[in-house]
């Protein structure tokens, strides 16, 4: 046990045990990542935030109307929506710079091997407006051709 109680040892890492960082401006999220250097958030109001993970302050704000899910890749923002668009969005030029429609429902997930993307719909039973479930699963290839899975 370290004589020092507010830290301890996880393997190689030391962690703070009693410090908190404050988040600031980061209200609702619907999701986050780490990506190795600050933390990316997507708040209910669809604005994608990246944070400094020292200072607890957003650094980087997109906003992308009807954003419910997202991807860093690179410079690259792959955003879904609740109206199943799927926006590749770029950082540095804060534009969409292509949109696929994936059919109806909202895109709730979305991961990539590195080189396919992947994402799923979430569709509303026509009887019921609050009760969900399992739609289409969309790869959209590397090569810009996509294929959905029912």
């Amino acid at each position: 046990k370290p004589k020092d109680t507010k830290r301890f040892v996880l393997g190689d890492q030391v962690k703070e045990g009693t410090s908190l960082k404050q988040i600031h401006g980061i209200k609702e999220s619907r999701t986050a990542v780490y990506d190795g250097v600050g933390a990316w958030s997507l708040s209910t109001g669809s604005e994608i935030q990246r944070v400094d993970m020292a200072t607890g302050k957003v650094v980087e704000s997109h906003f992308v109307l009807d954003a419910v899910a997202f991807l860093l890749d690179g410079d690259t923002l792959w955003v879904g929506t609740s109206n199943a668009k799927l926006h590749r969005y770029g950082r540095s030029s804060r534009k969409i710079l292509s949109t696929i429609v994936l059919g109806t429902g909202s895109i709730i997930k979305i991961a990539t091997d590195g080189s396919n993307l992947v994402s799923r719909l979430m569709l509303e039973k026509t009887n019921s407006p609050y009760t969900m479930y399992p739609g289409m699963l969309t790869v959209l290839r590397a090569d810009g051709t996509y294929l959905t899975i029912g």
